[in-house]
């Protein structure tokens, strides 16, 4: 029986454009890659017979979950090949395997790789004729392997269009679970035990692609790198929020949700980076205000944070971290209500701490009133 391919459907705006430019992400150039004056990382020029690759300088913590987004261009020329893969794997492991139909991931053993694959190569690897993904293991290019393809191949939309593409990935450690999406569009979803298969719990990051008798220039744009220091963006680093405990484990207000991860971590109904005493001006819980920018360790860039968080009580425990038992009563004389006509009254107040000031922001309250005179 024949092997059926899956067709993912893409439905494409005007415009391929994207509101974050690219990050220099101080990645380590192998081969013939190179990084151009707009932070693009070049995989492969527009020439024969290039192979390339570009390696993290950190290594990733595998028991961390991450979210990686970056764009890729893969040419302008139809007849163009290779393509390109993302590659996690051990770190000793080689840094550039068999160009051509390999695309420089084939035989690093150790490895996960997600291919962009422009090319159908004649030999019996069951590749598709028009460009495709797959996601293997172990350097492996050849997709009649059952045992190292974990996921393909499967048809995209043309990939040689001269347009940056958006991918993400998302491992969450905790399911063994990673996720991938291509321009915003799910495409694939696995449970793999990433640590097994790299041999520990920390992996070197890159990628690979080359070129052969046909080329195409092939760029990687790293808009999020996978080295995240502040997951979360709360202008909170994710060691502070965990209390110097990575990966991290706590969960203050048990909401089975770990801190590092959760905006309002002590579960007072005020977000972490205002009790840490940062900026939010548009109330959405994170740091400054959206859409935020990212530096290459994933922290919010422009809008301060990642300074000591507030201990406003200097009880050794940051605010954000301290569910707030505070409540205040107020008796007022019905005598003295400003009445503005029959039904309202106006009245006013003010509270205040000389031991610790501190500004207090009540969005409403309930005023009692009796009226005991006739």
């Amino acid at each position: 029986m024949g092997k059926f391919y899956y067709f993912l459907i893409f439905l494409y705006v005007s415009s391929n454009i994207y509101s974050q430019a690219c990050i220099n992400a101080g990645l380590i150039l192998e081969n013939d890659s190179s990084v151009n004056v707009l932070n693009e990382y070049v995989v492969t020029r527009n020439r024969r017979d290039q192979s390339g690759a570009i390696w993290g300088v950190d290594t990733v913590n595998l028991n961390i979950p991450f979210d990686f987004r970056f764009l890729i261009f893969l040419g302008n020329n139809n007849d163009g090949a290779d393509g390109v893969a993302f590659v996690l794997k051990s770190e000793t492991s080689i840094k550039f395997g068999n160009k051509g139909s390999g695309l420089g991931f084939q035989g690093i053993l150790n490895s996960l790789g997600v291919e962009f694959d422009t090319y159908q190569n004649k030999d019996d690897i069951n590749d598709p004729i028009e460009d495709h993904t797959a996601i293997a293991i172990n350097g492996n290019t050849n997709h009649n392997n059952e045992l190292e393809t974990l996921f393909g191949p499967v048809l995209l939309p043309n990939l040689e269009d001269g347009r940056f593409h958006k991918v993400q990935f998302i491992w969450n450690p905790k399911l063994n679970n990673f996720k991938y999406f291509f321009d915003d569009r799910f495409v694939a979803e696995i449970n793999v035990n990433l640590k097994s298969i790299i041999g520990n719990d920390k992996a070197i990051w890159g990628f690979t692609g080359s070129t052969g008798l046909f080329f195409n220039e092939q760029k990687i744009c790293v808009q999020k790198t996978i080295v995240d220091d502040d997951i979360d963006n709360d202008g909170i680093t994710n060691s502070v929020e965990c209390n110097g405990v990575l990966p991290c484990t706590l969960d203050t207000d048990n909401e089975w949700v770990t801190n590092d991860l959760d905006l309002d971590s002590d579960g007072d109904g005020c977000f972490d980076v205002v009790e840490a005493g940062f900026n939010d001006e548009d109330g959405d819980g994170l740091l400054g205000v959206s859409p935020i920018i990212e530096n290459s360790r994933g922290l919010v860039v422009g809008a301060g944070g990642y300074m000591q968080p507030l201990d406003s009580d200097k009880n050794g425990v940051f605010d954000f971290l301290e569910k707030s038992d505070f409540r205040f009563e107020i008796d007022y004389d019905a005598r003295e209500l400003m009445f503005e006509d029959e039904e309202t009254a106006s009245v006013s107040f003010s509270f205040s701490d000389d031991i610790n000031p501190t500004v207090i922001k009540i969005d409403f309250f309930t005023l009692h009133i009796l009226y005991p005179y006739a």
